[in-house]
């Protein structure tokens, strides 16, 4: 069997990266988990109006590609633990500043369209960070 080699130029370390992540966002609005996904339900209804009269080629989201939760004491001790770990990278969300607060996160990678990324920081009031 013949081996056969492939060459990549690579310009920068960045050609190499996908574009897999995901956003999260901290909320610095006092709101309950129920209140903010009824919001975000709402936003999404109105998103995917505008996709289906053009106004987005992003094309539709659901409301189950949000995790809503609030950030606790037990994910932040998990957080300092890991941290301990050789290699292991803490994102700037897991602080002890943002206990209680409530984190709107995407299930998968590239899942919460850009077109609502502005409007869920106003609305909540929130802090976006881009996991990976």
């Amino acid at each position: 069997m013949d081996k056969k080699t492939i060459a990549i130029k690579i310009h920068s370390f960045v050609d190499v990266i996908t574009n897999s992540s995901t956003e999260l966002f901290m909320c610095n609005k006092k709101k309950s988990v129920k209140q903010v996904k009824k919001i975000l339900k709402e936003l999404v209804d109105h998103y995917n109006d505008g996709v289906k009269k053009g106004f987005s080629d992003s094309g539709e989201t659901s409301i189950d590609n949000f995790l809503v939760y609030i950030y606790t004491q037990e994910k932040y001790n998990k957080s300092v633990e890991n941290a301990k770990e050789k290699y292991h990278y803490n994102w700037d969300y897991e602080k002890e500043e943002n206990i209680g607060k409530i984190i709107i996160e995407g299930t998968d990678d590239n899942i919460i369209p850009y077109e609502l990324w502005d409007t869920i920081e106003r609305i909540f009031k929130a802090d976006r960070e881009h996991l990976g």
